[in-house]
């Protein structure tokens, strides 16, 4: 084993780690059929180097088109949910919180942008009309954190969602924010924050 014959600083205090710098961030700019997305992000600076980031194309439509996956199964339909999601990746990027020299990766942020198209709904559903936008987005929560239950404690759900549920009207279509809270005997201690707005009247 190879000793470095230097002393470590020892922390006065809280130590505040450094994360990434939104002053180099660069603008993301994607067309989905005459929908712009845009939006800035720092580069993609991963804890571990297998994290890779997904990148937009500039423009989809007829020749470039997003790849939508279906990831229902056996499993899900076992626990009583239903086949609604077909699902593409279209941004993902990662950024570690460093401590001091020497301290290493202290924490991590990330943020992944997922476009869902909705199926097996009634054929006359919107995704614009605020009712059944709410409806599911709150069917999406439970697809994505239902089968998080404790087994030690009567099956009791690992998460809470949605928390504070904000409406967002800087866009021009019903937009939410939430929370998904780990609760303090989940092994999972995090907070995930959820954006969801609609693209089309079956896919947000």
């Amino acid at each position: 084993m190879f000793h470095v014959p230097f002393k470590l600083r020892e922390p006065n205090g809280l130590v505040i780690p450094k994360g990434p710098s939104f002053s180099w961030a660069n603008t993301i700019r994607s067309d989905i059929d005459g929908t712009e997305i845009c939006f800035k992000a720092p580069k993609h600076r991963p804890r571990r180097s297998n994290h890779k980031p997904i990148q937009p194309e500039r423009c989809y439509n007829a020749k470039q088109t997003l790849t939508f996956r279906n990831y229902f199964d056996d499993e899900k339909a076992a626990r009583g949910l239903v086949d609604h999601w077909r699902e593409a990746d279209f941004f993902y990027r990662t950024w570690a919180f460093n401590g001091p020299w020497f301290t290493g990766v202290a924490s991590e942020l990330r943020l992944s942008f997922r476009l869902i198209k909705i199926v097996n709904y009634p054929k006359d559903v919107s995704l614009f009309h605020p009712r059944a936008f709410e409806q599911v987005v709150g069917d999406n929560l439970t697809n994505l954190h239902s089968h998080h239950l404790d087994e030690t404690r009567d099956y009791i759900q690992e998460f809470n969602a949605p928390i504070n549920w904000q409406p967002l009207y800087l866009l021009p279509v019903n937009a939410v924010k939430l929370e998904v809270v780990s609760q303090a005997f989940s092994p999972h201690r995090t907070i995930t924050h959820h954006v969801y707005f609609p693209l089309a009247d079956n896919l947000f």
